[in-house]
C-alpha cells in the first residue's frame, strides 16, 4: 500500500492570491487523495481555516525560520521546493540578503527564480 502523499502549501501574499490557490488546494486534496496542510499569515487565517479541503492550518506569526525548524521537528524528512521573486520593485540589497539567507538555510530541492 502506497503511503498517502502529505503536502504543504505556503502562501503569505494578498488575499487574492489565497483565493486563486483555492482550486489546487481541491485538485491535491481530490485527485491526489493527499493530505494537505496550509501555512499562511495569522490575518489570512479566517480565509482558508474552514476549507473542506485542508487537513490543517498552520499560522504563521514571526520568524519563517521558527516555522521551517518546527515542521523539522515534526518530519525530519521533510523536503522544501519554492518559487522567488527578486528585484522586485522597493526590494532593498537587506531584503535580498534575508531572500539569500533563507534559501541557504532551508536547502530547497528544487526552487525557481524569476527577475521581476
Amino acid at each position: 500500500m502506497q503511503k498517502r502523499l502529505k503536502i504543504l502549501v505556503v502562501r503569505f501574499s494578498s488575499i487574492g492570491d489565497i483565493v486563486l490557490t483555492t482550486p489546487i488546494v481541491r485538485m491535491l486534496k481530490k485527485q491526489l487523495n493527499s493530505e494537505v496542510h496550509f501555512l499562511t499569515k495569522q490575518v489570512n487565517g479566517d480565509l482558508v481555516i474552514n476549507n473542506p479541503y485542508i487537513d490543517t492550518v498552520i499560522i504563521f506569526k514571526d520568524s519563517i525560520s521558527e516555522v521551517i525548524d518546527k515542521l523539522k521537528n515534526v518530519n525530519s524528512q521533510i523536503k522544501f521546493s519554492s518559487d522567488f521573486i527578486i528585484g522586485y520593485p522597493g526590494e532593498t540589497d537587506h531584503d535580498f540578503e534575508k531572500t539569500v539567507e533563507l534559501m541557504k538555510k532551508i536547502k530547497f530541492i528544487n526552487n525557481f527564480i524569476i527577475l521581476f
